[in-house]
């Protein structure tokens, strides 16, 4: 009931302060007005007296706060908390995971606690200060402006600095200086001997850098080489004024006498890594108080050197230059084996092209360039990158002129392409030698590629071609005639090695992977078969190479297998041997490739008896299945436009020959 009276008496009492004497009635509205206006006078007191106590409590510790801070941090631009909005202050609490508000935190408080974060604690966007990250902003800055001002395409506009001008220094002069390093005691030459080095390696850096393409030095690895060196640069400057002053402590000289001689006299730089290393950190490693000798014993040789110290340890200036000393030392190696490789190239400029004579008088002759465009047709489904797929095309196409060198001794030929032959030219020793160095050429393009499983599919490929090529020799040098199944695995591994190295390589760099094992056995088959059945009937080898070559080396090819391998009751194949004359009575085709014939009439009485004995028409029909089945082949893995019209074209140069006897070749070869 009290408070109940209490309500009712309070609400009295707001009515006689509302109603006017000549009211005889009032508005609710008056009533709640009154009601607002009478609280927020009372909070505005206890606002008042609640703030003059906080800071008054917080002056002291925010005096001593500020005045702790370091001279760096003092210059900051200081935050005025008055009069910044209040959705900053919540955007740059919340950016630094602070709460909003406090439990009974007024907005005032809130600026208070920013303020006093904002000058305890760096950014946290910005983290610490970091050179590099300077150095990468400057650049990018410096980038933008030039866009602004349209200077962006100028020339050398973004070249880097470099050290001042060295005169005529070059390598001969440093390395004769270097002799001198730590000779006696002139530690004011030792300084301009090191300074000279320096300067010398670090105008060839920027002058390389300097040396790039515009749209290089633009890019994202142009800008961080160019910030490299600008750092380098500015952290060297100041051993570079101590050299320069002969002002260097003795220890570091010492330090960079050895690191000099190791890197300019010995070329060891393994162990002007170890020097470096040593300069660095010293005994830092190792605890205080332990030495070699163990814990306890202390002789004199076990006491602490100053060259031991840990020179990074001393100051930031020091740290910096030592630190970028090791990045210089890099530059240095590179300059010296860049320099040594320029030597070498040059000296071996002239009899690498002796030695390549060879090679590039075959290259002269035109080719059809047909294992370049297989590898393009396959590139529709592996996806493999342009700069990839052309190392593998002009590594395949090495290895396939380097093979038609060596296939043209073996097999005593005349022409090649219209032309003589390579051995014909250069002799059989220089021709070999060639070849093979073309072989390891290749080789060295294949490690070029970053995987090591593409130097394994290389030298099994190798390996096959070789096998594929020794079976053929083998059976034409003890006149046997191998079976078709023998001779399709023979031409799987001879004319299939290198199309299987190109597509297994494109293969392991490719985006997708596929089953080409049946594609390449029968396009290696159906190229071997189509060579050697052109080989006996078409003008435009008999032009190019020689007519029906084949049988003057004694080769075994599909057709003459055909021939040989078909029975008939009356078959004169196998017979003993006599002169030639006997042996074209007795049509016998086996003794006539044992005598390579190079007569004309010869080669094509014996064309004609392979005609009768119906081999250039199976010959045909296996090429026209095998065509099917690449078509085919094709098909099933989602159609290759490319593929296809280089098989159509391949086949459709085919053509039947009716009449070989016809044929009316002049020359005696």
């Amino acid at each position: 009931m009290d408070i109940l009276k209490a309500e009712i008496e309070r609400k009295r009492k707001q009515f006689q302060e509302v109603e006017a004497p000549s009211k005889k009635y009032f508005k609710r509205g008056e009533l709640l007005q009154k009601e607002e206006e009478k609280y927020r006078e009372n909070y505005e007191a206890k606002q008042k007296t609640t703030t003059s106590d906080y800071f008054s409590a917080a002056k002291n510790e925010s005096i001593l706060l500020i005045e702790n801070q370091s001279k760096e941090m003092r210059t900051e631009p200081e935050l005025n908390c008055d009069d910044l909005p209040r959705i900053d202050v919540i955007k740059r609490l919340r950016s630094r995971s602070q709460p909003i508000t406090l439990f009974g935190e007024t907005e005032q408080e809130s600026r208070a606690r920013l303020r006093k974060l904002e000058i305890e604690q760096p950014d946290m966007k910005e983290g610490w200060k970091n050179d590099f990250q300077s150095a990468m902003k400057e650049v990018d800055h410096e980038l933008i402006e030039e866009v602004i001002k349209g200077e962006q395409y100028s020339a050398s506009k973004h070249d880097v600095a470099m050290p001042n001008s060295t005169g005529d220094t070059n390598w001969e002069r440093i390395e004769a200086n270097a002799q001198l390093l730590g000779e006696g005691d002139n530690p004011n030459r030792d300084c301009d001997v090191i300074r000279e080095f320096f300067s010398y390696i670090l105008t060839r850096w920027g002058k390389a850098l300097n040396a790039r393409d515009e749209v290089e030095k633009r890019s994202a690895e142009g800008k961080l080489a160019a910030t490299m060196h600008k750092q380098t640069m500015e952290h060297l400057r100041p051993l570079m004024k101590n050299l320069e002053k002969h002002n260097v402590n003795a220890d570091i000289r010492e330090h960079l006498i050895k690191i000099c001689r190791l890197i300019i006299i010995d070329r060891d730089y393994i162990r002007a890594n170890n020097a470096y290393m040593e300069m660095a950190i010293g005994n830092a490693p190792w605890p205080v108080g332990v030495t070699r000798s163990g814990l306890h014993q202390r002789p004199g040789s076990a006491k602490a050197y100053v060259s031991n110290i840990a020179h990074v340890l001393n100051d930031e200036t020091q740290r910096k230059y030592i630190q970028f000393l090791y990045r210089s030392g890099n530059v240095v190696i590179f300059s010296i084996n860049y320099l040594l490789l320029l030597q070498f190239a040059f000296a071996m400029a002239d009899d690498v092209a002796q030695l390549l004579a060879p090679y590039h008088y075959i290259l002269k002759l035109p080719g059809k360039q047909l294992r370049s465009r297989l590898a393009k047709a396959f590139n529709f489904w592996l996806q493999v990158d342009v700069d990839i797929l052309d190392s593998i095309m002009a590594m395949v196409e090495m290895l396939h002129n380097a093979s038609l060198m060596i296939d043209d001794i073996e097999d005593s030929s005349v022409l090649r392409r219209g032309l003589p032959v390579t051995h014909s030219i250069y002799g059989i020793p220089r021709t070999i030698n060639t070849a093979n160095y073309v072989y390891f050429a290749a080789l060295s393009r294949c490690m070029l590629l970053g995987k090591l499983e593409a130097v394994g599919i290389f030298t099994e490929q190798l390996l096959e071609l070789h096998r594929g090529q020794g079976k053929e020799l083998y059976w034409r040098d003890i006149v046997h005639c191998p079976t078709e199944e023998e001779y399709e695995e023979m031409a799987m591994q001879k004319t299939g090695g290198l199309f299987a190295l190109t597509v297994q390589l494109m293969e392991l760099f490719g985006k997708k992977q596929y089953d080409f094992k049946s594609l390449i056995k029968n396009l290696a088959v159906y190229f071997q078969i189509r060579d050697d059945y052109m080989n006996l009937c078409s003008y435009t080898y008999a032009e190019q190479k020689t007519f029906a070559e084949d049988l003057t080396e004694g080769k075994f090819s599909f057709p003459i297998i055909v021939a040989v391998g078909k029975k008939y009751e009356d078959d004169e194949i196998i017979s003993e041997r006599s002169n030639w004359k006997l042996l074209l009575n007795h049509r016998n085709v086996t003794d006539i490739l044992r005598q390579k014939p190079k007569d004309i009439e010869v080669k094509k009485y014996c064309i004609r008896i392979i005609e009768e004995r119906g081999a250039f028409r199976y010959t045909l029909k296996r090429l026209q299945e095998l065509h099917d089945l690449l078509i085919s082949h094709i098909n099933t893995l989602g159609g290759n436009r490319e593929l296809q019209n280089l098989v159509e074209m391949l086949h459709k140069d085919i053509q039947p020959m009716h009449n070989f006897s016809s044929l009316k070749i002049t020359n005696g070869n």
